[in-house]
């Protein structure tokens, strides 16, 4: 052993007071929150932008995924082969707020393209597609009121975006 190496004590490599890498751990029981991923929290004011982003892209598939804080309200954009629509999910499924949602767009004189319900690890859930204005301006406009009317979300309200693209193989 080199008598000019205490291995009792701290390394320079770690911050001050710890002796061990495990003590670099978090304690038990907060495990899962340090591990969470933390998203920027955004505004209303961003729609638009992600929606021009997904536009003007020239990759074959491109989504923008629209979360409220809570998670109670998901909406998908997506774009590929000239199609421009709104994918909105519910799980576990929420059948007045389904009608609420329809209505939202009936009302619009927009129908779905596509209205399922399904089991997806044994969770009911609902799907539906609609189309959107070719216009981000207009999408966005839409996009804000189906998230006040129907989610209940105020203007203020903070959102998550996540953007993805992807060619074609």
């Amino acid at each position: 052993m080199n008598e000019f190496i205490d291995f009792h004590t701290q390394g320079f490599e770690l911050p001050p007071g710890m002796k061990d890498l495990s003590n670099l751990l978090p304690p038990p029981g907060n495990a899962e929150r340090a591990r969470q991923v933390q998203l920027p929290i955004e505004s209303f004011a961003q729609i638009e932008g992600y929606l021009l982003r997904l536009l003007q892209s020239t990759a074959s598939y491109r989504v923008v995924d629209i979360f409220s804080t809570d998670c109670q309200g998901c909406l998908a954009v997506t774009h590929s082969r000239n199609h421009f629509r709104l994918m909105v999910t519910m799980h576990p499924r929420n059948r007045t707020k389904e009608a609420r949602v329809s209505d939202f767009f009936s009302q619009r004189n927009i129908s779905p393209q596509y209205d399922s319900g399904f089991q997806a690890l044994g969770i009911d859930m609902w799907l539906c597609f609609f189309p959107l204005p070719r216009v981000a301006l207009e999408a966005a406009e839409l996009l804000r009121e189906l998230l006040q009317q129907v989610f209940g979300l105020a203007e203020n309200a903070g959102l998550i975006y996540t953007y993805h693209e992807q060619n074609a193989a």
